[in-house]
């Protein structure tokens, strides 16, 4: 957001290899890689956030304020496939319209007023960016800034935000059970998608 917020074309990876990372730079011509921790090179936003190379930033007090204004049809984001099929990632340009029209959709179809969105899907996906960042802010909401994986940790972050939407995948949902039930009681909506969710599986959360 901040990036955008600059005027800048962002590139997402798939995954955070630091393989996939650079064949990704390669392709986009990056200027600039922004990462928390697990490359040597680049900026280190995890160091940043934990306050131990704040120290390195030049602060411009009398900068200007963040309102670069995109055009419609300007790319705003690439992203990519996962590159199993093909080896290789293939690169998703979206334009500002494509990006934000759908996301405006989402939150008004799918999202509460002001939901509280845990998301088990990296937001580096176009599902995981649309469902668990661009709709719930549209929506007038908030998410968690990590991504579960597991029963206990997607348990944890539902409690500690109270949240009511959960953006999940099926291949998630088959450890549902393993969530105790106090931690899952704030969420009232659930969102499946990339892959076929099995219909005795869907009964069974749905009563749940």
């Amino acid at each position: 957001l901040g990036a955008w917020a600059q005027g800048l074309h962002v590139a997402l990876p798939p995954n955070t290899r630091p393989q996939t990372i650079e064949q990704i730079c390669a392709t986009v011509h990056s200027e600039q890689i922004a990462h928390d921790g697990i490359l040597p090179h680049g900026i280190n936003l995890k160091a940043w956030l934990d306050n131990t190379a704040r120290t390195q930033i030049t602060h411009r007090p009398n900068r200007e304020p963040l309102a670069y204004r995109w055009q419609d049809d300007e790319t705003i984001v690439t992203l990519f496939s996962s590159g199993t099929s093909s080896g290789t990632p293939q690169a998703a340009p979206k334009t500002v319209t494509q990006l934000f029209s759908e996301a405006r959709m989402l939150a008004e179809t799918f999202f509460p007023p002001h939901a509280k969105v845990v998301s088990t899907v990296h937001p580096g996906h176009i599902y995981g960016l649309l469902y668990s960042v661009l709709a719930p802010l549209l929506a007038d909401g908030s998410f968690g800034r990590e991504t579960p994986f597991f029963p206990s940790s997607i348990g944890r972050d539902v409690r500690t935000y109270q949240a009511d939407v959960l953006v999940t995948v099926p291949a998630h949902l088959t450890t549902f059970e393993g969530i105790a039930v106090e931690d899952r009681q704030s969420v009232q909506r659930l969102l499946s998608s990339t892959a076929p969710l099995g219909e005795e599986l869907a009964r069974k959360i749905h009563a749940q």
